[in-house]
């Protein structure tokens, strides 16, 4: 039973990112087949690129990295370090290709863009006493 809930979480996740990974924003099509064929054929080659090459990269960083290292002779330890390493090399290598050919302005690539740096600022807004009042009525606050 728990294997069949891993298994269809799994595939609902899958589902759940392909729009993302073929560049498709949200279909409003209803029942409509036809929609849906030409809402496909609309996909961004550069987005698809991108993400296919990522998988690859997380791929190839699992098992068969695993294998190649240990058949080397490199220390058990050592695999581990570089197997888990694919995760920030995919991100650092999406980076990379998306900022050198400009993927982000020519193609539509949808990026997170600039981060805040530092810490937010200190603050206790959350602990606010109307909120509260309002919540508990007849409480002594």
């Amino acid at each position: 039973m728990l294997t069949g809930f891993t298994s269809g979480a799994s595939i609902l996740i899958i589902a759940s990112q392909l729009p993302q990974l073929l560049g498709l924003k949200i279909p409003s099509c209803g029942f409509d087949g036809s929609c849906y064929r030409e809402y496909f054929l609309g996909y961004n080659s550069a987005t698809l690129s991108l993400g296919m090459a990522a998988i690859t990269v997380l791929i190839a960083f699992g098992k068969p990295l695993t294998m190649l290292l240990k058949k080397a002779g490199f220390r058990a330890s050592l695999v581990t370090a570089f197997s888990k390493c694919g995760p920030l090399l995919t991100v650092i290598f999406a980076t990379v290709a998306a900022s050198y050919f400009g993927l982000t302005t020519q193609n539509k690539v949808a990026v997170v863009g600039l981060l805040p740096s530092g810490f937010p600022a200190l603050s206790l807004d959350f602990m606010n006493i109307q909120k509260w009042r309002l919540l508990l009525p007849g409480a002594p606050l």
